[in-house]
């Protein structure tokens, strides 16, 4: 069998590879891994919904600022070792729930369409700006990043951005949506394509 140690990425090194220098998919004896930029196979153990949000609130905010002054510090000092000592080696959707309150229904059903919303009251949410490559640099851990071409999460509806309509399935023949895709890729991808850490991207949040 086997045996091999964590590399600084968190990959393992009982079984190597080539290293490219960035994460890539291979085929390895009959079976698919993730490459690390080192050449490493790497079992994702990541965590979702990092941020310190809840710590930002009227109540708690002079806690905050006590214990870590800003976000740089509480990433460094307050969630970066955390993970470690949990054994988790990547950041995965970094945006929080921020906002709950009771969300107006445009179909206007009778019953919930389904039982895990359960609509009624304070069930909608909003979150919070997501990570971008400042941030990730501060934490230094491998990660995944939302490129948020379809808003088509149905929580009813958690983005501030739309108030009076369902999930957005726009028409993916149209130029607007070129346009729209062009301007997700250069705000986000220009920033992260040269970045070890960067395992892939998603193209939107858990559509229904």
């Amino acid at each position: 069998m086997a045996t091999g140690r964590r590399d600084r990425f968190g990959g393992w090194t009982g079984i190597k590879s080539q290293p490219t220098g960035f994460f890539r998919t291979e085929h390895v004896d009959g079976r698919w891994w993730l490459i690390d930029p080192v050449g490493n196979v790497f079992l994702s153990i990541g965590l979702n919904h990092l941020s310190s949000d809840a710590m930002r609130g009227p109540e708690n905010i002079d806690v905050f600022t006590a214990r870590y002054g800003d976000e740089k510090t509480w990433i460094k000092r307050g969630l970066v070792p955390d993970l470690e000592a949990w054994g988790l080696n990547n950041i995965g959707w970094t945006q929080e729930n921020c906002v709950r309150y009771e969300p107006l229904d445009p179909l206007k059903r009778k019953r919930p369409h389904h039982p895990r919303r359960r609509w009624g009251k304070r069930t909608a949410i909003w979150h919070d700006r997501a990570w971008e490559r400042e941030r990730y640099d501060w934490a230094g851990l491998p990660y995944c990043h939302n490129l948020n071409f379809l808003m088509n999460a149905f929580y009813w509806d958690g983005t501030p951005w739309v108030s009076d309509y369902i999930p957005h399935y726009p028409d993916v023949f149209s130029q607007f949506f070129e346009d729209y895709c062009d301007w997700v890729a250069r705000h986000f991808c220009t920033e992260m394509a040269d970045d070890p850490n960067l395992i892939g991207y998603f193209y939107s949040d858990i559509p229904d």
